[in-house]
C-alpha cells in the first residue's frame, strides 16, 4: 500500500479502513532487526510492544552502568548477561513480529464499531423497486434464447449433447 493511502482517513469502518490501520500499525523484520543494535535500551522490544522484555534489557543496562563506578568487572558481568537474551531475541525475531502482526490483525477486525455507516442501504434504490427490476429481467433475451423461443424456458443441454454439437460444428465448418 502506497503511503498516500496508509495516510489517508476513509471514515468508515470496513475492510478497508481494518487493512488501512493494519498496513500503518504493523510491524516490520528490518525495522526489528536495526533497533536490535540498540539492545542496552531494550529498543527492539519497544518495537513489538514487549515492554517487559525491553525493561529487562534497559535494567542490566543501568545496572551495568550504576556498577561501572563499584566494578568495571560487575558491569561487564552485567552487560555480558544481555548477551544470551540478545542472541534469543535476534533467532525468535520473526516469529515476534508475526504473533504481533497477527494478533494486530484480529484486534482490529474484531473492533465493536464495524457496522456500516448510518443509514447505509446497500445497492437498493427506493425510485426503482425490485419488482420493477425482475419484470425487466424477466422479458431480457438472453444469448441462448432468440426472439421466437423467449417466452420458452431454454432447455439446458448436458455435457454430453454440448460436446456432440460441438463435434457436429467442427465437421460443418470442414
Amino acid at each position: 500500500m502506497s503511503e498516500f493511502w496508509k495516510n489517508q482517513d476513509l471514515n468508515g469502518n470496513g475492510l478497508q479502513t481494518i487493512n488501512q490501520q493494519y498496513s500503518r500499525l504493523k510491524r516490520n523484520n528490518k525495522t526489528a532487526y536495526i533497533l536490535a543494535i540498540f539492545y542496552p535500551l531494550g529498543t527492539h522490544q519497544f518495537y513489538l510492544k514487549a515492554p517487559k522484555r525491553g525493561l529487562v534489557f534497559l535494567a542490566l543496562s543501568i545496572a551495568a552502568g550504576i556498577s561501572y563506578g563499584l566494578s568495571p568487572l560487575i558491569s561487564g558481568l552485567l552487560l555480558l548477561a544481555q548477551l544470551p537474551l540478545l542472541v534469543v531475541d535476534i533467532i525468535t525475531t520473526d516469529k515476534q513480529v508475526i504473533a504481533f502482526n497477527k494478533k494486530l490483525k484480529i484486534n482490529l477486525s474484531l473492533q465493536t464499531n464495524t457496522a456500516p455507516p448510518e443509514g447505509f442501504r446497500g445497492r437498493y434504490h427506493d425510485d426503482n423497486p425490485i419488482d420493477d427490476y425482475l419484470s425487466i429481467k424477466e422479458n431480457e433475451i438472453t444469448a441462448f434464447e432468440t426472439q421466437k423461443s423467449a417466452t420458452k424456458k431454454p432447455r439446458v443441454f448436458s455435457f454430453d449433447e454440448q460436446e456432440k454439437r460441438l463435434k457436429e460444428m467442427m465437421t460443418k465448418n470442414k
